[in-house]
């Protein structure tokens, strides 16, 4: 047997414990559970791909071909999973870069669910949900010089009338992390200024998904 990764299953027992991929596949640590199914990346010869398994059987679904995740946070809303992710070799297949991607709970369809970057990938991260929007933070094509890294801004969603809209509007705040609960604002934690996106304070901001009014929460230490 090699070293590979495999994705196994236990219950705390010897006689419950077996192994759920097939030996010919390295599993990454990119992995992630929604509803009945668990979601990861794997990886067969040179080729890597996104699988999922409902945990009891080997039989393994293939959801995507060449295809990567970008990030294991996801979020559940009217019977689809959206995640992080993107196919590798977009010139042959049409698709796009590492965007935002959702899969159909109940057949394993994939498709595309919202695209930030038209000519590359925004790498999306803290997925979360709130009032049936979809909430995520991205990369908006922009480079910060001053901290040497990438700029991201806070992004909504809405799955029913598919429009795709830039929260956090006035190109100052660089948003760190989002809240995980389902309120009636969004709370995400954000560096006051992008000349703060690396090393400078932090603070507890929240946006409500009718006005998309961003205000910063008073009370809390930064």
């Amino acid at each position: 047997r090699d070293n590979d990764s495999k994705l196994w299953r236990s219950n705390g027992t010897v006689e419950g414990t077996y192994q759920l991929s097939p030996d010919n596949m390295s599993v990454t640590t990119r992995i992630f559970t929604s509803g009945d199914f668990i979601y990861f990346e794997g990886k067969v010869g040179n080729l890597t791909s996104l699988y999922r398994t409902n945990g009891v059987s080997a039989n393994l679904q293939t959801i995507a071909t060449d295809f990567s995740l970008s990030d294991t946070s996801h979020a559940e809303l009217s019977g689809w999973t959206y995640f992080s992710g993107g196919f590798y070799n977009t010139a042959n297949n049409g698709a796009h870069g590492l965007e935002l991607y959702r899969v159909r709970n109940s057949d394993g369809a994939l498709e595309l669910a919202a695209e930030v970057s038209e000519s590359g990938s925004s790498y999306p991260t803290n997925i979360g949900i709130v009032a049936d929007n979809i909430y995520f933070i991205a990369r908006d094509g922009e480079f910060v010089q001053s901290q040497g890294t990438y700029d991201v801004e806070l992004y909504r969603f809405n799955p029913k009338t598919n429009e795709l809209k830039l929260v956090t509007t006035n190109n100052q705040l660089y948003p760190i992390g989002l809240g995980g609960g389902s309120l009636a604002s969004y709370y995400f934690v954000s560096a006051p200024t992008k000349d703060d996106a690396r090393w400078g304070s932090r603070s507890l901001y929240r946006t409500n998904p009718i006005t998309d009014m961003v205000e910063e929460v008073e009370g809390v230490p930064d």
